[in-house]
């Protein structure tokens, strides 16, 4: 479903005329609050540019990287301009020729009916297929037509491996974790590079590949590739849910852990959200009578009305992964002149920075500050009675309150937590 561009507020840092098929890696300053939004919407915001009009705009599909590349490739009347905001970071570029762009379009239109016949009954694609997608169009930048010698080794595609996959994503400015190995272990890889292949060679020929120099070959290749990590980012990342080890013989806050590590490494600001929607959905089970809202991570307290991330009988609970001084002469502060009573949650990597900074600020003894971990962990054990079996069942309810919450709050649904069948 292509949606109007809404919503997704981006403050850029930079200055740039950038002409209809340029390249450009240009650094940013951005706020950026959804990530599934489709290539098609991403044109679209591109399109509703005008040149000086904005120097804030709505875009799709960025991600938590300082450097992204920005790729137009459509329309005589699509001509976006980027306007200034502050000052040029850092800028190099290159304009394919209109034989490049027409190239790229047509052959991006044979490599769709091919991509998507991939698709299983339940819409998923193999990572296999977006590496294949990946190499194969590495491989074009230096040859055409491609040979079986340009992309095979033995029974694999040659060179294919996980630091080549994220080398190549980093091209793109793409640095979240793919697939480990990168399809090299795979059979399935190289029959899906050599199928690729056939169409790559066919569409190219019909295209006058053939006829362009290294340099226009290698942009129109930039070009191809730039599509196939759209379609990761789309089908991958923006489907795959959270994974961490969840066993339900371990305590509780162990699992609140390991769903929080699995967050940090995933990058940008997936812990934080985890944090809060575990939270919230541990009061739900806490509080069955309450009314616990349910907003995006992103949400501001002052956006809503509310104390805190959370409002339960006189309590505020703020929960945050990095406390600072703010949260405690600021917010903590101004719920103790209403009448509320603050509680903090942190990691408990954190408890003991939080608990110095409450004490310095002079609010240790007014404010509660408490590890996520035990916040959540401790409670649904303590609801479940201690009992294995209904420990196991409580477990199971949070992790499905905790997914039914980024159904309504959040845009991005590969927040969901993967849960075990052991459960």
């Amino acid at each position: 479903m292509i949606r109007e561009p809404a919503e997704v507020g981006v403050r850029l840092n930079a200055r740039a005329e950038l002409p209809l098929g340029l390249l450009a890696e240009i650094d940013v300053d951005f706020d950026a609050r959804m990530h599934n939004f489709s290539p098609e919407g991403r044109l679209m915001a591109l399109k509703r540019l005008k040149s000086g009009s904005h120097d804030l705009f709505d875009w799709q599909g960025f991600r938590p990287s300082n450097t992204f590349s920005l790729l137009f490739l459509n329309h005589q009347n699509a001509m976006p301009f980027l306007k200034e905001s502050r000052q040029v970071v850092s800028t190099q570029s290159q304009q394919p020729s209109e034989a490049v762009i027409s190239a790229a379009e047509a052959m991006i239109q044979q490599v769709r009916p091919w991509y998507e016949g991939k698709r299983s009954k339940k819409g998923a694609v193999d990572s296999n297929v977006m590496c294949a997608g990946l190499y194969i169009t590495e491989f074009l930048s230096t040859a055409f037509p491609l040979s079986r010698g340009d992309y095979r080794a033995d029974s694999q595609v040659k060179g294919a491996s996980g630091s080549k996959a994220k080398a190549l994503l980093a091209d793109h400015a793409e640095t979240r974790q793919f697939t480990s190995e990168g399809g090299r272990t795979s059979r399935l890889t190289i029959k899906h590079a050599e199928t690729l292949a056939e169409i790559i060679n066919l569409a190219g020929s019909q295209e006058g590949v053939a006829e362009f120099t290294l340099s226009e070959r290698k942009l129109l290749a930039h070009i191809l590739q730039a599509w196939f990590v759209s379609r990761i980012q789309e089908d991958y990342f923006g489907r795959k849910k959270v994974s961490a080890e969840i066993d339900p013989n371990f305590s509780v806050r162990t699992t609140v852990a390991n769903l929080l590590e699995a967050g940090r490494e995933r990058g940008g600001n997936t812990a934080g959200a985890i944090a809060q929607h575990l939270v919230g959905a541990k009061l739900q089970i806490r509080f069955p009578a309450e009314k616990i809202n349910v907003e995006s991570y992103t949400t501001a307290d002052v956006q809503t009305g509310r104390a805190g991330d959370y409002e339960v009988g006189d309590t505020a609970i703020h929960v945050t992964m990095s406390p600072g001084e703010k949260v405690f002469s600021e917010r903590c502060a101004g719920n103790i002149k209403n009448g509320f009573r603050p509680r903090v949650l942190v990691p408990e990597n954190a408890v003991a920075a939080a608990s110095q900074i409450a004490r310095l600020t002079g609010f240790h003894k007014q404010v509660a500050v408490q590890s996520i971990e035990d916040f959540v962990g401790t409670n649904i054990e303590e609801v479940a009675g201690f009992a294995n079996a209904e420990i196991k069942a409580q477990l199971r309810k949070l992790l499905e309150l905790y997914n039914e919450r980024i159904d309504v709050a959040e845009a991005d649904k590969s927040l969901k937590i993967e849960i075990p069948t052991n459960l």
